[in-house]
């Protein structure tokens, strides 16, 4: 029975121990914070499980938007200007990555794996018996303006070609199926392969069975560094603590740059921001997970809450709170539908974390190269919940040498050395 060691208590590290427990292997749960920090991006994303969304954040047309959003610290996407070496290398991979080329080479790659992902989450909830509110009911791409109207008709249209399923929806039709909007939307393309969950159930029942099936679990244990020998790692420390295995998997988000650092290898990688607002027994009904397409604002209604999100902040590792950017993402998603909960968003404290970016919108996962036995997975950016089982297996399959229905050359951790 091989000893695995996963750094990193988010979806990937519990997804990642989850398959290795499946496959036999004895299993140890390492996270630098408090079992009870809901901080993460694990926790505070959207919810959406998106094979629609296989378009890489790294594509044509970004760098001009981006540097003209630069000047505004209220856009969707925004890079705060900063002296800082990984900074300025990230930065100079994301422009060589966002090409025509990249986007061809990445889109059926994405939705691959986020089709399998969606299937897997319906496995688990079969397998454990789960109640994280699963849903498969689809996702709207809702615009107000003809522009919009045109890109994502033409989105629609590559989707269909790339096999999903893609309806067209007039504004009488999109009214119809969700009448909460104002009558100034004209419609929206429905993707029905597309769903949602709640992620902090998702989180909490997922280290319940973790524990209950003998995964040892440790919070609040920041890896300080790793011993080695003959190309292999020997263990992990935090402290006092050492943990030793047969093999090793940083599945830290962000963090994971910081770890690899230590074993002198460089993960490029950059924290982008994200907000949500979410408010408890919502008074507006709204009947499906969306994405504004002008105000690049995410919508999704759980059972008893509605959280919008929004942002792409690189900022490092900061994790304050821009008023301004979250009075943005209210003031937007008021524009589409009529609600009743506007002062219930405004009076909620709102939520930031960090998603681990890489400079062509493609994770990383598999092993690292100068070593024997230690492997990563992170770098999903806004795709994490939504690759989480996927990215959990594929790891469990490298470790027991399994051989994959993926070619994981794409997502190797080396690509940019």
């Amino acid at each position: 029975m091989k000893k695995i060691v996963v750094i990193g208590g988010g979806v990937m590290g519990l997804c990642s121990a989850y398959y290795l427990q499946k496959a036999g292997c004895k299993v140890t749960l390492v996270d630098r914070d408090e079992e009870s920090a809901s901080f993460s991006a694990s926790y505070g994303n959207a919810g959406m499980l998106s094979p629609s969304h296989y378009i890489p954040l790294a594509a044509p047309g970004v760098i001009t938007k981006g540097l003209k959003w630069m000047l505004d610290s209220t856009s969707p996407f925004y890079i705060r200007p900063r002296l800082n070496s990984d900074l300025v290398s990230w930065g100079i991979k994301f422009m060589q990555s966002a090409t025509k080329e990249n986007v061809i080479r990445a889109s059926h790659f994405l939705m691959d794996l986020n089709l399998v992902s969606c299937n897997l989450y319906f496995k688990i909830k079969e397998d454990e018996g789960f109640d994280f509110e699963l849903k498969s009911n689809g996702l709207l791409m809702i615009f107000k303006t003809r522009k919009a109207k045109k890109k994502e008709e033409e989105t629609a249209f590559k989707s269909r070609e790339m096999g999903l399923k893609v309806n067209l929806l007039s504004k009488d039709e999109v009214h119809a199926i969700e009448p909460a909007l104002r009558n100034d939307v004209i419609g929206a393309a429905q993707y029905l392969d597309d769903g949602s969950i709640a992620p902090w159930k998702f989180m909490d029942f997922m280290k319940k069975y973790l524990r209950n099936n003998g995964v040892l679990m440790h919070y609040s244990k920041k890896i300080e560094g790793f011993r080695i020998e003959n190309e292999k790692v020997q263990c992990a420390y935090s402290g006092i603590n050492e943990f030793e295995a047969d093999e090793f998997v940083i599945a830290g988000g962000i963090w994971s740059m910081e770890m690899a650092k230590k074993l002198n290898f460089r993960l490029p990688m950059q924290g982008g921001k994200g907000y949500n607002i979410t408010i408890d027994k919502p008074q507006t009904k709204i009947n499906y997970p969306a994405v504004l397409a002008e105000a690049n604002t995410a919508v999704t209604p759980f059972n008893n809450k509605l959280r919008i999100a929004g942002t792409m902040e690189i900022s490092g590792y900061d994790l304050s709170i821009t008023q301004k950017r979250v009075d943005t993402i209210i003031q937007r998603f008021s524009e589409y539908y009529r609600l009743k909960d506007l002062p219930a968003f405004k009076k909620q404290n709102p939520w930031a974390g960090l998603r681990p970016v890489s400079p062509d919108g493609l994770p990383y996962i598999g092993r690292l190269s100068s070593y024997k036995n230690i492997s990563v997975c992170t770098g999903h950016a806004m795709m994490g919940l939504s690759l989480g089982p996927i990215s959990g297996k594929l790891i469990s399959e490298i470790i027991t040498e399994t051989p994959s229905d993926f070619n994981l050359s794409l997502v190797s951790p080396g690509r940019f050395s």
